[in-house]
């Protein structure tokens, strides 16, 4: 009896360990990126080339994946900037694609125009993916604006051209 409830026992515990086990893609990551910032010199404000930093924090939880990130200039002198809360679009264990409402902007002035079509508002997404390649993840983005009227009829959606991927790095406590 004693054999039978081994056997059966220990399968169950191989199977409850192994599914303990976080997945590759999960964890907190980091990556410095090129991108660009706005600051003011003597009243003036000006453009300026800038390095920053991407915390990416992935969890595997109730059989779905979550994705939180957040961005800063990596000389840490402004705060962080919180990105909106992500929806999952495809997920698996080396990828996950994400969709970031950024919202809307209806602050245009009365002659801007798209297309030809004076403009009412505009909403902001950012696709993002994350592909896990030998233990790095490769980080991609873009943007798409969609265009409306003033009758909130959609003028038109505008994709901008993909940043520049860059890796990012599990946040290890151990190196």
């Amino acid at each position: 009896m004693r054999k039978i409830l081994l056997l059966t026992l220990l399968p169950l515990l191989f199977l409850t360990t192994t599914m303990a086990q976080e997945k590759a893609i999960c964890g907190d990551w980091i990556g410095v990126f090129k991108s660009w910032n706005i600051v003011s010199t003597n009243g003036n404000r000006q453009k300026v080339d800038a390095d920053y930093k991407r915390y990416v924090r992935i969890k595997f939880i109730d059989s779905n994946y979550t994705v939180r990130m957040k961005t800063r200039i990596a000389d840490n002198t402004e705060p962080f900037n919180y990105w909106s809360e992500s929806q999952i679009i495809e997920a698996d264990d080396r990828q996950i694609k994400w969709k970031m409402n950024l919202g809307s902007d209806y602050n245009w002035s009365s002659d801007a125009k798209h297309k030809g079509i004076p403009i009412g508002h505009a909403e902001y997404s950012m696709f993002c993916t994350v592909i896990l390649l030998n233990g790095t993840l490769k980080y991609s983005e873009y943007m798409i604006t969609t265009y409306y009227d003033r009758q909130g009829q959609e003028i038109d959606r505008e994709r901008t051209p993909p940043n520049e991927d860059s890796l990012l790095y599990k946040n290890e406590d151990d190196w």
